[in-house]
Formats: C-alpha cells, sequence, structure tokens
C-alpha cells in the first residue's frame, strides 16, 4: 500500500509525472538541451517540496544507500533531486513504502566451488570459497586463508604455485561479484553461478597458452619474482624419543651417522632405479633430523616421490633395528636452500606435518598427497595414520611391510626392539602402539612362509 497524499502533495506529484515524462523522452532521444536541463532542476524543486511535506508529516522518503553515496548530500538538500534517478527512488517510495529498501545480504557465511582447470595436473582442482564480511576465505591444499574482496593474497598464490594463467583484470571482477551479492542481496544459486563462470573463464585462459614445443618450462618455476627458488620433493624424518637416548642408548650419535651414510649410499642406488629429470637425492641432516630432498620440475614430482618413497621403506625397519625408530613425512613444493638453511613452502608443509605424527612411519602431506597417482605401486597403501588432532583422514602411507615373507615372526621381531627401546613411557607407547596397529592392519601381499629367525 502507498502512501496517501493531501492534496497540495498530489498536484506536487502530478507536476513531477509530467516532467518526467517529458524528460526521459529528450533522453530517449539522446536530445539534452538547455530545455530538458531547466526541466530536471524544475522537477527537482517539485521532488524537494513533495520531499520536505512528507518528512514533515513523519514520512520521510527512504532512499537506496547508493543513491546519497552518488549525490554526495542529505536527501533534503534542495540540489538532491536535481537528477532523474533520486527523483524516481521518491516515486516509487510513495507508490511502495518498502520498495528502496536495502536488500538483505543472504550469502556471508555461505560456502562455494570454484573449480579450474590447471594445465600442470591435466584436471580441474576445487577450490573452496567463503563469503566473508570483508571479503573471501579461500582454501585449497595446504594454501589458503582469509583474502580481501580481490582474493589476495591466497587466490593468487594457488595460481602462482600450479602456474595457472588468469585473466587480466580477474581481480576487479572478483571484487564486483562481493559487491553485487551484498547490495543487490544475490541469492547462494546466483553467486555459486557467478563464481563459477570466473573460473571458467580462468580455465579458459590457461587452456588456450602457448602450447608449442618452443615455451616448455616457461610455466615451471614457481615464483617468477624469486628465481633462487625451485620445486622440490622433500622428506623429514626425525628420531623418536632422541631426547632421552643417551639414556638407553650411549653410541646414539655414532648409530644415527651410521644410519645416514648408509642412506646416502641407498639414495643412489634408487636414484639409479628411476629415470627422470632430476638432481640426485640429497641427503642432509640437522641434529636428530635426516633431510631427503629432491629438486625437480611438477612433471618429475611423481617419480621423485616415489624414489623418497622407496628410501623410506629401507630406512623405517633399519632404524628400528638400529634402535633409532624414525617418523616421517613427504612433501612438494617451493623450496631454497644455502647449506643445511632450508626455506620454503615444502619445508614449512613437511616440518608441520611430521612433528604431528604419532607412530613410526612415514606419511605423504597434502601437496604430494594431491599430485599423487600411482597408487599401483606396492611402495605405497592408502592408511588413515596416527596425525594428533587430525583423525579419520586417509593419505598415502609407505608400506615398509610388503616384502616380509614371515609377518608373525616379523611383528614378535618388532615388538622385542620396542622392549629394548625402554622405558617406554606413556608417550612413547602409544607411537608403538599406533605402529604395530599398522603393521596388523595392512595385508599382506601373499600368504607367511615359515618365519626365517
Amino acid at each position: 500500500m502507498g502512501i496517501e497524499l493531501n492534496t497540495s502533495e498530489s498536484e506536487l506529484r502530478n507536476k513531477i509525472d509530467r516532467l518526467m515524462n517529458d524528460i526521459k523522452l529528450s533522453l530517449a532521444k539522446y536530445h539534452i538541451d538547455n530545455e530538458v536541463k531547466k526541466q530536471i532542476d524544475e522537477m527537482g524543486d517539485y521532488a524537494h517540496e513533495l520531499h520536505m511535506s512528507l518528512q514533515n508529516r513523519d514520512c520521510k522518503p527512504k532512499h537506496h544507500a547508493y543513491m546519497k553515496k552518488n549525490r554526495e548530500m542529505e536527501e533534503d538538500d534542495p540540489q538532491f533531486y536535481k537528477h532523474v534517478h533520486p527523483v524516481e527512488d521518491l516515486l516509487k517510495y510513495i507508490d511502495d513504502p518498502h520498495a528502496n529498501d536495502e536488500p538483505q545480504d543472504q550469502t556471508i557465511g555461505e560456502e562455494f566451488d570454484f573449480r579450474v582447470y590447471s594445465n600442470s595436473w591435466g584436471h580441474e582442482d576445487n577450490y573452496r570459497f567463503k563469503r566473508t564480511d570483508d571479503g573471501w576465505d579461500v582454501k585449497f591444499f595446504s594454501i589458503g586463508g582469509s583474502c580481501d574482496k580481490k582474493g589476495y593474497p591466497f587466490l593468487y598464490e594457488n595460481f602462482n604455485h600450479d602456474s595457472i594463467q588468469y585473466p587480466r583484470d580477474f581481480d576487479g571482477w572478483l571484487e564486483w561479484l562481493w559487491d553485487q551479492a551484498a547490495s543487490k542481496g544475490l541469492s547462494k544459486d546466483e553467486v555459486q553461478t557467478a563464481l563459477q563462470e570466473l573460473a571458467d573463464w580462468v580455465s579458459s585462459t590457461e587452456k588456450n597458452v602457448p602450447s608449442s614445443i618452443v615455451w616448455d618450462g616457461y610455466c615451471e618455476t614457481p615464483i617468477k619474482e624469486n628465481k633462487s627458488f625451485k620445486t622440490v620433493v622433500i622428506t623429514f624424518l626425525d628420531i623418536l624419543g632422541w631426547k632421552g637416548v643417551y639414556c638407553r642408548k650411549t653410541d646414539a650419535v655414532a648409530t644415527l651417522k651410521k644410519l645416514i651414510e648408509e642412506t646416502h649410499s641407498q639414495a643412489a642406488i634408487y636414484r639409479g632405479s628411476v629415470e627422470f629429470n632430476s638432481e640426485a637425492v640429497e641427503v642432509r641432516s640437522i641434529s636428530d633430523t635426516i633431510v631427503l630432498f629432491t629438486p625437480c620440475l611438477k612433471k618429475d614430482a611423481l617419480k621423485a616421490i616415489d624414489i623418497h618413497g622407496m628410501l623410506c621403506k629401507w630406512i623405517i625397519p633399519r632404524s628400528i633395528e638400529l634402535e633409532i625408530p624414525i617418523r616421517g613425512v613427504i612433501s612438494f613444493g617451493e623450496f631454497d636452500t644455502v647449506d643445511n638453511i632450508f626455506v620454503g613452502k615444502a619445508v614449512d608443509e613437511a616440518a608441520t606435518w611430521h612433528e604431528l605424527a604419532d607412530w613410526i612411519g612415514v606419511h605423504l602431506t597434502p601437496s604430494a598427497e594431491y599430485i599423487f597417482q600411482n597408487k599401483t605401486s606396492e611402495c605405497w597403501v592408502t592408511y588413515s595414520p596416527p596425525i594428533k588432532a587430525l583423525q579419520g583422514f586417509d593419505f598415502q602411507c609407505v608400506n615398509w611391510t610388503i616384502d616380509w615373507e614371515a609377518r608373525e615372526k616379523e611383528i614378535e621381531c618388532i615388538k622385542a626392539k620396542f622392549c629394548r627401546l625402554g622405558p617406554i613411557i606413556p608417550e612413547i607407547a602409544g607411537k608403538f602402539a599406533n605402529t604395530l596397529k599398522f603393521v596388523e592392519d595392512i595385508k599382506p601381499k601373499s600368504l607367511p612362509d615359515e618365519p626365517k629367525c
């Protein structure tokens, strides 16, 4: 139901309507002269008079927020209505007092899919967007967090990490979508459709990059701003119970040195078993942590991950045999090193995840898990490793028991080794129990033979 006008207000409304019709006819013909400007001024005066009359009887006209912002003045300013749009708002308000109500923002806190194609991996990736009070929360594996309306910084960190090409001014379009969702009260479906349109635009750009042999390697530099960075497969392995190692093993340092030297030798063997364009598997140590790393291009990352997996398949039982059992993870990403100084996203990810492992074993981190495809390799098994504060998630884990011919005997031997690693305090006992559970849960590749002691 509209506003009921009194006699004088109705007369003003009629004058405004007549002038508005004349003005729109002129504008439709692209005819704007002094006469039209004079009509707009006259209409503005009538509209201001009508506004003040309504306001004085507690029926103050309501305008869209953007109208006041665009006019850069208050509604009761005599100049406010000397433009077609605010007069249109006034007439709409008279016909329906709620016509200019601001749409309610419907999608704050809602989550959306953003499926974009990557040439590096040959398939679509699904980024998760959440619309927040001041931007977006973008999540994709290990890279993500709070972003502004344009998606900075994490959306573009993901693009750069995977060498995804995106359109110029993409950030402005994403910001526009956020603002439209707020000002027009777009529904979740409308925002989802628009976001996917933007993702499809990125995919189209990515799919149409130059692809002849001339351009090979152009997008393999992960961070163009810093040429010293590389992509790398990196493994962090640390010794369980190193803090109290001298209480049970007086030659711990010599034993660790022996394991590192043997790992060097094994790395050379496994490096020669797989052909790919990469540097050798390097082995370094920092206190009780052994670091394996293989700088490589993304296209060679799968092979490098397999080599690290084969190495860990040997290292894990050997470390138990030497009574300095290890836990660790394998990650992939950006990396740089000088001597024993390691920096980069792959390092940060590996360092974080390997400290959460609550067992003797090795698993892939999300960055390596994401690109892993060789699920037929006997070196790997899908398993939910015991990770502190993150239970029930499956990862590819190194199957270091795959070559056992007599599993029951091997399990008894491991238990005997664990007994020699005492005192078995609760913190260590849990890790041993989780390790034994893994060993017992993993199916053997064949029926066990008679144990060989």
